[in-house]
């Protein structure tokens, strides 16, 4: 799973299974840290303008390495169909 822990006001917990998780958008800056964007949430905001919400892990101090394993967790749980010791 990935997992996201939003602070703010409040804490939110989002999960992402491995069958959830495809990589819309990945950017690596020169030193090897990156973003890694796989969702992207689109809603109405003030004065009814469209905007988005990007979903992912932001400034990942090693973004290839943190790509590999979502990679691998993903082909696991498509290949199982999401199912793990957690589902039972």
């Amino acid at each position: 799973r990935a997992i996201i822990f939003e602070g703010g006001r409040g804490m939110k917990v989002a999960s992402y299974r491995g069958d959830r998780l495809e990589i819309l958008e990945h950017t690596e800056r020169a030193d090897g840290s990156g973003d890694i964007i796989f969702e992207r949430e689109y809603y109405r905001g003030r004065k009814g303008r469209r905007r988005v919400r990007t979903i992912g892990f932001l400034g990942c101090p090693n973004v290839r390495e943190v790509e590999q394993m979502l990679g691998k967790i993903a082909r696991r749980d498509r290949e199982t169909g999401g199912a793990d010791a957690s589902d039972s």
